[in-house]
């Protein structure tokens, strides 16, 4: 059987020409060279797939520099010979005004796959799955959990089948009341492609996704999925909409708010360890009550990358002109910290 890489472009943050409040011209960089990793000999014997998201800068003279995973299937090989490829990219550089810039938050997906098989669920596999299920629904956590730890070992997982099992296993933390783990589960299985499950579990999967994040005080996360959630014209957000309009008021509002941090806090993320992500809704932020040790703070912005020392008792001021941002704090593993949001007026 033959093997190729599949490489799907998610998204860049901004169009594909914008112009700011001062009439500046930017133009997005282009592609040149973009070569495909080489598919890992020891996932290719076992006819493992998997996926990779990246997130990078580009420079103004066209490389592609700190490449950062956002998420992935979970396999390291997976991770390393995405991370080894784009860094070997080539763009024609963004530009603005005419003249060359970076171009400081691009995302993209490399799915590696078995030819024509990443969306497919075989016969055997959908028959474990119920057998599974049924497993759950008698009360037998214990041996489910069993059964899905050997079907996450199983040779040969096309893409859609490991987004089922993910599915699943938000749902047996769920039962187990393991918050953490059920929210990783649910955005590994909600991170591929929408082809790789069907709506409804798909649909199902962003509903509790969002409310799991409502409930845990990640607001940024939350207002993502929802937007995920709205883009499926089946979905049905009625339970959802009025705690959504009331974080934008919030957001909007005079009043603070703060997002709970731990660093290496997704213990399915082998890349995670030493660092969190977060994509802040306002424009200033600010660190405090700090258990731990924190390194560098980067801003990852379509039009500016900053990096300080992640340290308490500063604010930092996000320029409108740097467009959207994300956020990505490094420092010792499970070291924690709050992340307060300024509003405008302060």
């Amino acid at each position: 059987m033959r093997a190729y890489l599949y490489l799907i472009v998610v998204a860049l943050v901004a169009p594909d020409a914008i112009a700011d409040d001062s009439s500046k011209h930017r133009i997005l960089a282009k592609p040149i060279e973009r070569s495909p990793p080489r598919y890992p000999e020891h996932e290719l014997r076992r006819n493992q797939q998997g996926w990779v998201v990246l997130n990078y800068v580009i420079t103004d003279d066209g490389r592609v520099v700190e490449p950062v995973i956002e998420e992935s299937s979970g396999s390291p090989a997976f991770e390393r010979a995405a991370m080894q490829t784009v860094e070997d990219w080539r763009y024609e550089p963004a530009l603005l005004n005419g003249e060359p810039v970076q171009q400081c938050k691009t995302k993209v997906r490399i799915a590696f796959a078995i030819r024509g098989s990443q969306d497919k669920v075989s016969r055997p596999f959908y028959n474990r799955y119920r057998k599974m299920e049924k497993t759950l629904i008698e009360g037998d956590i214990e041996k489910a959990s069993a059964e899905l730890e050997s079907a996450f070992r199983s040779e040969g997982l096309t893409l859609a089948e490991m987004s089922w099992l993910w599915a699943l296993s938000a749902r047996i933390a769920g039962m187990q009341g393991d918050t953490e783990q059920q929210l990783s589960a649910l955005r590994r299985a909600t991170a591929g492609s929408p082809e790789w499950t069907p709506e409804d579990l798909r649909v199902g999967l962003l509903t509790t996704r969002t409310a799991l994040e409502l409930e845990t005080g990640d607001f940024s996360a939350a207002m993502q999925s929802y937007e995920d959630l709205k883009s499926i014209e089946s979905a049905d957000t009625s339970a959802l909409d009025s705690f959504i309009e009331q974080i934008s008021s919030l957001v909007e509002s005079e009043d603070l708010f703060f997002a709970e941090a731990r660093i290496g806090g997704d213990p399915n993320c082998e890349t995670c360890e030493s660092q969190w992500q977060y994509r802040p809704l306002r424009r200033a932020i600010e660190i405090a009550d700090v258990d731990g040790e924190l390194g560098n703070l980067e801003l990852r912005c379509e039009w500016q990358h900053f990096v300080d020392q992640a340290r308490e008792g500063v604010t930092w001021a996000i320029p409108e002109s740097w467009g959207d941002c994300s956020l990505v704090v490094h420092g010792e593993t499970g070291s924690t910290f709050k992340l307060f949001e300024i509003p405008a007026t302060t």
